[in-house]
């Protein structure tokens, strides 16, 4: 094993003795992996102590003007443009500062050499995130009668779960029956860091949900929503959800947002509680946010309850 294959996994053991989330793991693996292999491209000698700052520079250079988005991903299809967008830039940034900072704290490289505040982080402009209107929601809902009885109502209370509780496709993923709670029509779900939360529905997913129970196979217990793929009955996974968007998208119509598809449903829900009046703190509870400063952007991103607060402000300055 190299010198820096050797250090990646002593600092992922210590991260996950540290409680950190499987997920950031596969992150941390998976840009560190990157950072090795465009080193020996580059001829770099197998030591820590040659690590310097302009070396990361144009470490971070070749991600912004060379590196293929997916070039490896087993799950999605390599995009065809080169250089990585400002979010996923910022991921490899925030990686690699949590690698170095371990790598100086355990003295395997030297704070003299690398000082991380001379690069730049990447500037990641917020846009805003696309929704979706109450057309795409009705066209994306017919298309899923073109499927058997199960597939309909699966895929319908899947749609209509995502819009009414914002809950994150994987946190979907991750239902079982168990978890859920028909009557009183809510679930306790554990999110990112390993928070829990409590989401709600409403009448649409009640009735959906029903239906899909009624005529779902396999025995009661485990994952609420499964692949009918080959007659599994295993737990859907977020490709199978990503994949089924894309078929509802072709059947319907819908132009599905940009990026995240199914991510925007999250968004969508997140303006219909802002413009029906929900205030931004309860907002963020129901989305699981870390702070209240990442709901804040979809205040700035909806100017509907913008114009609603100037209103009342102004129509009380008698």
């Amino acid at each position: 094993m190299s010198v820096f294959s050797a250090a990646v996994c002593t600092f992922l053991k210590r991260r996950a003795n540290s409680d950190c989330t499987p997920g950031t793991l596969r992150r941390y693996e998976s840009e560190l992996n990157i950072w090795q292999q465009w080193r020996k491209n580059q001829h770099l000698p197998d030591d820590l102590t040659t690590i310097t700052t302009e070396e990361l520079q144009q470490f971070f250079d070749y991600l912004r003007r060379e590196r293929i988005p997916y070039e490896h991903s087993t799950v999605r299809p390599a995009a065809q443009q080169r250089g990585l967008s400002a979010n996923s830039r910022d991921g490899y940034y925030r990686t690699i500062r949590a690698f170095i900072n371990w790598c100086i704290a355990e003295e395997l490289v030297c704070e003299q050499c690398i000082r991380f505040a001379r690069i730049p982080r990447p500037k990641i402009i917020q846009i805003p995130r696309q929704t979706y209107s109450e057309d795409d929601i009705d066209s994306l809902i017919q298309a899923c009668d073109e499927c058997g009885l199960e597939a309909r109502y699966r895929n319908r209370s899947i749609i209509f779960l995502l819009l009414e509780s914002g809950i994150r496709v994987k946190e979907l993923c991750e239902l079982t029956d168990e978890l859920v709670d028909l009557k009183k029509r809510r679930a306790c779900i554990q999110g990112k860091g390993g928070k829990y939360r409590y989401i709600f529905w409403f009448d649409q997913t009640a009735e959906a949900l029903d239906c899909y129970l009624q005529y779902r196979q396999g025995s009661a217990g485990g994952a609420l929503f499964r692949s009918a793929r080959y007659k599994s009955f295993g737990a859907l996974t977020t490709n199978g959800v990503r994949g089924l968007f894309m078929r509802l998208s072709q059947r319907s119509g819908v132009h599905l947002a940009e990026g995240a598809p199914i991510h925007a449903l999250r968004h969508t829900f997140a303006h219909r509680m802002l413009e029906q009046g929900a205030d931004i703190s309860q907002v963020s509870q129901m989305l699981g946010h870390s702070s209240i400063e990442v709901t804040m952007r979809y205040l700035r991103e909806s100017p509907t309850k913008l114009q609603q607060i100037y209103e009342r402000i102004m129509n009380t300055k008698d």
